[in-house]
Protein backbone atom coordinates (compact mmCIF):
# COMPACT_ATOMS: atom_id res chain seq x y z
CA UNK A 1 0.00 0.00 0.00
CA UNK A 2 2.98 2.23 0.51
CA UNK A 3 3.19 2.54 -3.51
CA UNK A 4 -0.47 4.13 -3.40
CA UNK A 5 0.63 7.07 -1.26
CA UNK A 6 1.81 9.49 -3.65
CA UNK A 7 2.46 13.24 -3.14
CA UNK A 8 -0.56 13.62 -4.16
CA UNK A 9 -1.87 12.80 -0.80
CA UNK A 10 0.81 14.65 1.17
CA UNK A 11 -0.44 17.75 -1.06
CA UNK A 12 -3.98 17.23 -0.10
CA UNK A 13 -2.69 17.29 4.02
CA UNK A 14 -0.84 20.48 2.96
CA UNK A 15 -4.37 22.05 1.57
CA UNK A 16 -5.49 21.20 5.08
CA UNK A 17 -3.70 23.17 7.03
CA UNK A 18 -4.16 25.82 5.06
CA UNK A 19 -8.02 26.06 5.72
CA UNK A 20 -9.30 27.00 8.43
CA UNK A 21 -10.97 24.46 11.12
CA UNK A 22 -13.75 26.20 13.47
CA UNK A 23 -16.94 24.93 14.71
CA UNK A 24 -19.95 26.15 12.83
CA UNK A 25 -23.63 26.43 14.06
CA UNK A 26 -26.31 23.45 11.97
CA UNK A 27 -27.81 26.79 10.53
CA UNK A 28 -24.70 27.72 9.29
CA UNK A 29 -23.58 23.92 8.07
CA UNK A 30 -26.70 23.51 5.89
CA UNK A 31 -26.17 27.03 4.64
CA UNK A 32 -22.20 26.66 3.44
CA UNK A 33 -23.33 22.74 2.18
CA UNK A 34 -26.06 24.40 -0.02
CA UNK A 35 -23.72 27.64 -1.20
CA UNK A 36 -20.89 25.01 -2.22
CA UNK A 37 -22.79 22.93 -3.97
CA UNK A 38 -24.08 25.51 -6.14
CA UNK A 39 -20.41 26.55 -6.38
CA UNK A 40 -18.99 23.31 -7.46
CA UNK A 41 -21.16 23.24 -10.25
CA UNK A 42 -20.46 26.61 -11.81
CA UNK A 43 -17.88 26.58 -14.59
CA UNK A 44 -15.51 28.85 -12.91
CA UNK A 45 -15.07 28.01 -9.01
CA UNK A 46 -15.07 31.58 -7.40
CA UNK A 47 -16.38 33.50 -4.41
CA UNK A 48 -16.31 36.52 -6.43
CA UNK A 49 -18.84 37.24 -8.79
CA UNK A 50 -19.77 39.95 -10.77
CA UNK A 51 -22.27 42.35 -9.03
CA UNK A 52 -22.85 40.41 -5.94
CA UNK A 53 -23.26 41.98 -2.72
CA UNK A 54 -20.82 42.07 0.14
CA UNK A 55 -22.20 39.81 2.02
CA UNK A 56 -23.09 37.67 -0.39
CA UNK A 57 -18.92 37.47 -1.71
CA UNK A 58 -17.93 36.76 1.80
CA UNK A 59 -20.60 33.68 2.25
CA UNK A 60 -19.43 32.07 -0.92
CA UNK A 61 -16.00 32.46 0.41
CA UNK A 62 -16.65 31.18 3.73
CA UNK A 63 -18.86 28.09 1.83
CA UNK A 64 -15.48 27.66 -0.33
CA UNK A 65 -13.61 27.45 2.88
CA UNK A 66 -15.44 24.74 4.88
CA UNK A 67 -16.69 22.81 1.74
CA UNK A 68 -13.08 21.78 0.70
CA UNK A 69 -12.04 21.27 4.41
CA UNK A 70 -15.09 18.62 4.80
CA UNK A 71 -14.74 17.30 1.09
CA UNK A 72 -10.37 16.49 1.64
CA UNK A 73 -11.21 15.28 5.51
CA UNK A 74 -13.71 13.21 4.40
CA UNK A 75 -11.59 11.50 1.30
CA UNK A 76 -8.81 11.06 3.49
CA UNK A 77 -10.35 9.08 5.57
CA UNK A 78 -11.62 7.08 3.72
CA UNK A 79 -8.18 6.90 2.03
CA UNK A 80 -6.64 5.56 5.40
CA UNK A 81 -9.72 3.00 5.77
CA UNK A 82 -8.75 1.48 1.87
CA UNK A 83 -5.19 0.93 3.49
CA UNK A 84 -6.22 -1.14 6.21
CA UNK A 85 -7.93 -2.40 3.89
CA UNK A 86 -5.56 -2.82 1.27
CA UNK A 87 -7.60 -2.20 -1.44
CA UNK A 88 -5.20 -0.88 -3.99
CA UNK A 89 -8.00 -0.33 -6.73
CA UNK A 90 -10.38 2.21 -4.03
CA UNK A 91 -7.22 3.98 -2.70
CA UNK A 92 -5.68 4.40 -6.61
CA UNK A 93 -9.92 5.87 -7.26
CA UNK A 94 -9.79 8.32 -4.17
CA UNK A 95 -6.49 9.94 -4.72
CA UNK A 96 -7.37 10.64 -8.56
CA UNK A 97 -9.91 12.11 -6.88
CA UNK A 98 -8.09 13.99 -4.61
CA UNK A 99 -6.25 15.01 -7.41
CA UNK A 100 -9.07 16.59 -9.66
CA UNK A 101 -10.35 18.62 -6.46
CA UNK A 102 -6.61 19.82 -5.84
CA UNK A 103 -6.88 20.87 -9.59
CA UNK A 104 -9.76 22.83 -8.92
CA UNK A 105 -9.42 24.09 -5.41
CA UNK A 106 -5.49 25.09 -5.47
CA UNK A 107 -5.61 27.98 -7.75
CA UNK A 108 -8.11 29.31 -6.22
CA UNK A 109 -6.76 29.50 -2.48
CA UNK A 110 -3.64 31.31 -3.93
CA UNK A 111 -6.18 34.29 -4.77
CA UNK A 112 -8.48 33.35 -1.67
CA UNK A 113 -5.92 33.14 0.91
CA UNK A 114 -8.10 31.49 3.78
CA UNK A 115 -7.91 33.75 7.19
CA UNK A 116 -6.25 31.33 9.98
CA UNK A 117 -4.87 34.08 12.42
CA UNK A 118 -6.89 35.52 14.95
CA UNK A 119 -6.41 39.04 13.97
CA UNK A 120 -7.62 40.28 10.15
CA UNK A 121 -5.27 41.24 7.70
CA UNK A 122 -6.36 44.83 6.36
CA UNK A 123 -3.35 45.47 4.90
CA UNK A 124 -4.70 45.25 1.45
CA UNK A 125 -8.12 45.81 0.13
CA UNK A 126 -10.07 42.66 -0.82
CA UNK A 127 -10.81 41.49 -4.47
CA UNK A 128 -14.79 42.46 -3.80
CA UNK A 129 -13.71 46.27 -2.60
CA UNK A 130 -10.97 45.92 -5.79
CA UNK A 131 -13.98 45.96 -8.41
CA UNK A 132 -15.11 48.45 -10.27
CA UNK A 133 -18.40 48.00 -10.11
CA UNK A 134 -18.57 47.00 -6.43
CA UNK A 135 -22.50 47.01 -5.29
CA UNK A 136 -23.68 49.37 -2.87
CA UNK A 137 -25.08 47.05 0.10
CA UNK A 138 -28.59 46.85 0.48
CA UNK A 139 -29.49 49.45 -2.38
CA UNK A 140 -31.92 46.86 -3.80
CA UNK A 141 -33.86 46.52 -0.69
CA UNK A 142 -37.27 47.03 -0.59
CA UNK A 143 -36.33 50.09 2.09
CA UNK A 144 -34.22 52.09 -0.39
CA UNK A 145 -36.85 51.44 -3.38
CA UNK A 146 -39.52 52.80 -1.46
CA UNK A 147 -38.81 55.59 -2.89
CA UNK A 148 -39.17 54.72 -6.68
CA UNK A 149 -43.11 54.52 -6.30
CA UNK A 150 -45.41 57.10 -6.23
CA UNK A 151 -46.74 58.04 -2.93
CA UNK A 152 -50.15 57.10 -3.80
CA UNK A 153 -48.65 53.23 -5.42
CA UNK A 154 -50.91 51.06 -2.65
CA UNK A 155 -53.82 53.39 -4.27
CA UNK A 156 -53.01 52.67 -7.89
CA UNK A 157 -53.35 48.75 -6.39
CA UNK A 158 -55.77 48.35 -4.89
CA UNK A 159 -58.22 49.98 -7.59
CA UNK A 160 -56.58 47.57 -10.25
CA UNK A 161 -58.30 44.21 -8.43
CA UNK A 162 -61.18 43.08 -9.33
CA UNK A 163 -64.23 42.83 -7.07
CA UNK A 164 -63.63 38.69 -8.18
CA UNK A 165 -60.28 38.10 -7.38
CA UNK A 166 -59.13 35.36 -5.07
CA UNK A 167 -56.12 37.80 -3.29
CA UNK A 168 -58.21 40.56 -3.08
CA UNK A 169 -58.65 40.16 0.74
CA UNK A 170 -55.19 40.00 1.38
CA UNK A 171 -54.11 43.00 -0.40
CA UNK A 172 -56.65 45.22 1.60
CA UNK A 173 -55.08 43.86 4.75
CA UNK A 174 -51.19 44.57 3.35
CA UNK A 175 -52.11 48.24 2.61
CA UNK A 176 -53.49 48.83 6.55
CA UNK A 177 -50.76 46.24 8.10
CA UNK A 178 -47.78 45.18 8.61
CA UNK A 179 -48.07 41.52 8.22
CA UNK A 180 -46.49 38.97 6.23
CA UNK A 181 -47.95 36.84 3.78
CA UNK A 182 -47.61 33.47 6.07
CA UNK A 183 -49.04 35.34 8.66
CA UNK A 184 -52.37 35.20 7.20
CA UNK A 185 -52.08 31.26 6.19
CA UNK A 186 -54.06 29.55 8.64
CA UNK A 187 -52.05 27.14 10.73
CA UNK A 188 -50.55 26.28 14.28
CA UNK A 189 -48.20 29.52 15.39
CA UNK A 190 -47.57 29.24 19.37
CA UNK A 191 -48.84 26.71 20.72
CA UNK A 192 -52.80 27.73 18.84
CA UNK A 193 -53.79 27.20 15.53
CA UNK A 194 -54.25 30.97 13.89
CA UNK A 195 -56.89 30.93 10.97
CA UNK A 196 -55.34 34.16 9.51
CA UNK A 197 -55.74 38.03 10.42
CA UNK A 198 -58.66 38.88 12.67
CA UNK A 199 -60.44 42.00 11.93
CA UNK A 200 -62.63 43.67 14.39
CA UNK A 201 -64.66 46.99 14.94
CA UNK A 202 -63.81 48.79 17.95
CA UNK A 203 -64.60 51.87 19.25
CA UNK A 204 -60.74 53.33 18.60
CA UNK A 205 -61.25 52.27 14.55
CA UNK A 206 -60.46 48.79 12.66
CA UNK A 207 -58.61 46.42 14.82
CA UNK A 208 -56.11 44.10 13.04
CA UNK A 209 -54.71 41.37 14.63
CA UNK A 210 -52.45 38.70 13.66
CA UNK A 211 -50.25 35.90 15.14
CA UNK A 212 -46.58 36.19 13.54
CA UNK A 213 -45.35 33.19 11.70
CA UNK A 214 -41.61 33.39 12.13
CA UNK A 215 -42.23 33.88 16.64
CA UNK A 216 -40.44 30.22 16.58
CA UNK A 217 -43.60 29.25 18.80
CA UNK A 218 -43.20 32.70 21.28
CA UNK A 219 -39.52 32.16 21.83
CA UNK A 220 -38.76 35.13 19.97
CA UNK A 221 -40.30 38.30 18.57
CA UNK A 222 -44.31 38.82 20.09
CA UNK A 223 -46.76 35.82 20.72
CA UNK A 224 -49.49 38.62 19.01
CA UNK A 225 -49.53 42.06 17.55
CA UNK A 226 -51.61 44.79 15.50
CA UNK A 227 -52.40 47.86 14.88
CA UNK A 228 -55.89 49.95 14.64
CA UNK A 229 -56.47 52.35 11.92
CA UNK A 230 -59.26 54.89 11.74
CA UNK A 231 -61.75 54.01 9.20
CA UNK A 232 -62.45 57.85 7.62
CA UNK A 233 -58.42 58.32 7.17
CA UNK A 234 -56.86 54.99 5.80
CA UNK A 235 -57.95 54.58 2.63
CA UNK A 236 -60.64 52.50 0.23
CA UNK A 237 -58.79 49.46 1.30
CA UNK A 238 -60.13 50.36 5.23
CA UNK A 239 -63.81 51.06 3.72
CA UNK A 240 -64.11 47.72 2.32
CA UNK A 241 -62.33 45.74 5.21
CA UNK A 242 -64.47 48.10 7.57
CA UNK A 243 -67.74 46.87 5.37
CA UNK A 244 -67.31 43.03 5.25
CA UNK A 245 -66.91 43.31 9.00
CA UNK A 246 -70.32 45.09 9.73
CA UNK A 247 -72.07 42.60 7.15
CA UNK A 248 -70.39 39.99 9.56
CA UNK A 249 -71.38 40.92 13.43
CA UNK A 250 -67.89 43.61 13.31
CA UNK A 251 -65.36 40.76 12.97
CA UNK A 252 -63.78 38.85 10.02
CA UNK A 253 -61.28 36.36 9.51
CA UNK A 254 -58.59 36.73 6.47
CA UNK A 255 -56.74 33.78 5.46
CA UNK A 256 -54.57 33.09 2.72
CA UNK A 257 -54.24 29.31 1.33
CA UNK A 258 -51.41 30.28 -1.49
CA UNK A 259 -48.76 32.53 -0.67
CA UNK A 260 -46.72 31.71 -3.73
CA UNK A 261 -49.58 32.61 -5.78
CA UNK A 262 -50.39 36.22 -4.23
CA UNK A 263 -46.72 36.63 -5.06
CA UNK A 264 -46.81 35.75 -8.75
CA UNK A 265 -50.18 37.94 -8.88
CA UNK A 266 -48.55 41.10 -7.26
CA UNK A 267 -45.29 40.82 -9.82
CA UNK A 268 -47.99 40.66 -12.78
CA UNK A 269 -49.84 43.36 -11.35
CA UNK A 270 -47.46 45.71 -10.23
CA UNK A 271 -45.74 45.42 -13.75
CA UNK A 272 -49.37 46.66 -15.35
CA UNK A 273 -50.47 49.13 -13.11
CA UNK A 274 -46.63 50.55 -12.37
CA UNK A 275 -44.46 50.42 -15.31
CA UNK A 276 -40.78 51.81 -14.61
CA UNK A 277 -41.09 51.05 -10.63
CA UNK A 278 -39.29 48.03 -8.98
CA UNK A 279 -40.78 44.56 -8.18
CA UNK A 280 -44.37 44.71 -6.12
CA UNK A 281 -44.54 41.90 -3.93
CA UNK A 282 -46.10 41.35 -0.29
CA UNK A 283 -42.60 42.79 1.52
CA UNK A 284 -43.21 45.95 -0.11
CA UNK A 285 -46.76 46.35 1.53
CA UNK A 286 -44.84 45.75 4.98
CA UNK A 287 -41.92 47.13 4.27
CA UNK A 288 -44.32 50.91 3.28
CA UNK A 289 -46.31 50.51 6.58
CA UNK A 290 -43.36 49.99 8.70
CA UNK A 291 -42.53 53.67 6.94
CA UNK A 292 -45.67 54.81 7.92
CA UNK A 293 -45.96 53.81 11.40
CA UNK A 294 -42.44 55.71 11.61
CA UNK A 295 -43.82 58.76 10.38
CA UNK A 296 -46.70 58.58 12.48
CA UNK A 297 -45.35 58.24 16.16
CA UNK A 298 -42.49 60.58 16.32
CA UNK A 299 -40.29 59.99 19.09
CA UNK A 300 -41.81 56.53 19.73
CA UNK A 301 -41.26 55.49 16.36
CA UNK A 302 -38.93 52.62 16.89
CA UNK A 303 -40.93 50.91 19.56
CA UNK A 304 -44.28 51.45 17.79
CA UNK A 305 -43.07 49.80 14.29
CA UNK A 306 -41.04 46.98 16.45
CA UNK A 307 -44.90 46.73 17.88
CA UNK A 308 -46.90 46.30 14.99
CA UNK A 309 -44.54 43.87 13.25
CA UNK A 310 -44.24 41.38 16.48
CA UNK A 311 -40.37 42.04 16.11
CA UNK A 312 -38.57 41.38 19.42
CA UNK A 313 -36.39 44.28 19.71
CA UNK A 314 -36.21 47.74 18.37
CA UNK A 315 -33.45 46.30 15.95
CA UNK A 316 -35.06 44.81 13.37
CA UNK A 317 -37.39 47.97 12.57
CA UNK A 318 -33.90 49.37 11.34
CA UNK A 319 -33.98 46.94 7.98
CA UNK A 320 -37.35 48.42 7.14
CA UNK A 321 -39.22 51.22 5.79
CA UNK A 322 -37.72 55.04 6.32
CA UNK A 323 -40.26 57.80 7.85
CA UNK A 324 -39.04 59.85 5.03
CA UNK A 325 -40.98 57.40 2.43
CA UNK A 326 -44.20 57.08 4.96
CA UNK A 327 -47.45 58.65 4.76
CA UNK A 328 -50.01 59.40 7.65
CA UNK A 329 -52.74 57.13 6.78
CA UNK A 330 -55.19 57.09 9.76
CA UNK A 331 -53.10 54.49 12.17
CA UNK A 332 -54.12 55.17 15.70
CA UNK A 333 -52.18 52.75 17.84
CA UNK A 334 -50.02 49.62 18.08
CA UNK A 335 -50.90 46.80 19.77
CA UNK A 336 -47.96 43.57 20.81
CA UNK A 337 -48.50 40.75 23.56
CA UNK A 338 -44.73 41.47 24.18
CA UNK A 339 -42.89 44.33 24.28
CA UNK A 340 -39.86 44.79 21.98
CA UNK A 341 -36.28 45.58 23.76
CA UNK A 342 -35.13 48.77 23.27
CA UNK A 343 -31.67 48.15 22.01
CA UNK A 344 -30.78 50.36 19.58
CA UNK A 345 -32.60 53.44 20.08
CA UNK A 346 -31.52 54.00 23.63
CA UNK A 347 -27.58 53.63 22.48
CA UNK A 348 -28.32 56.65 19.68
CA UNK A 349 -29.95 58.73 21.57
CA UNK A 350 -27.20 58.64 23.84
CA UNK A 351 -24.73 59.04 21.27
CA UNK A 352 -26.56 62.42 20.05
CA UNK A 353 -26.63 63.77 23.42
CA UNK A 354 -23.38 62.89 24.56
CA UNK A 355 -20.72 65.97 24.90
CA UNK A 356 -17.75 64.81 23.12
CA UNK A 357 -14.16 66.33 23.62
CA UNK A 358 -12.77 68.73 21.04
CA UNK A 359 -10.57 67.61 18.30
CA UNK A 360 -7.14 68.52 18.89
CA UNK A 361 -6.18 70.47 16.13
Amino acid sequence: MQTLTPEIYFDALALLERLPARSKAAASIAHYQSNFVRMWREPVLDPLRKNDARDTYGVRRASLFWGTRVLLERLIKKFHRAAECESRHFGARLLRIVARILARVAPILEVERPLLGATADFSEPSRWTSQDNAKVRGAGSKRYSLARYPAEWREIIWRAVPANNEYRLAIAVMCLSPCRPADMKPGFRNGRFSEGVVLRLTKDGLDISFIPAKSHDGKYGSPSCGLTVKVTEAGPAAAFLEDLCLSNGGQYLVGLRKIDGLRKYLERLGKRTLPGCPIVSAYTFRTQRIADIKATFGEEAAKAAASAAGHCSDRSQRHYGFKAHGRLGGIVKVHTAREPRMVSTPHVQNLRTREWPARGI
